[in-house]
């Protein structure tokens, strides 16, 4: 029979395999959300107008589409930062200044959205995906 020390001790540890799941499940949760924005961005139906630079054409995203790679500055600048703080904290964005005026509109330009929309689903898969890791992590 296990004593009360050895059961406080196996709490402790259980409760640190729990911390350490949900960060991890945090995590991955935002990695998942920047990939899934530069697949947004990257397959985005490009139905908008046609512009021509010197000999290269692209065509653009049309309003309430996701922004269609052009130079690709933009896939390229999203960045995340990871906090291993309690609670867990995952930071994404754009270090391009016109990232924000594509997401949300501007004064030249309606929205183009591909963060917002996939945060509300990763936002939605969250809880799912924190059981599975703390599953995992104490073997049920």
């Amino acid at each position: 029979m296990a004593t009360y020390d050895e059961a406080a001790a196996a709490l402790g540890r259980l409760g640190e395999q729990i911390t350490d799941a949900v960060k991890d499940a945090v995590h991955a949760a935002g990695y998942d959300y920047r990939n899934k924005v530069r697949l947004a961005m990257v397959n985005s139906p490009r139905s908008g107008r046609i512009y021509r630079r010197r000999r290269v054409v692209h065509r653009a995203s049309a309003p309430g589409e996701p922004p269609a790679p052009d130079t690709g500055m933009l896939l390229g600048s999203i960045q995340i930062t990871r906090q291993e703080d309690r609670p867990p904290f995952i930071e994404i964005g754009s270090t391009v200044v016109y990232a924000r005026s594509l997401e949300f509109g501007g004064r030249h330009v309606a929205p183009r959205p591909a963060w917002t929309p996939v945060a509300e689903e990763t936002r939605a898969g969250l809880p799912r995906l924190i059981v599975e890791f703390v599953r995992r992590a104490i073997g049920r």
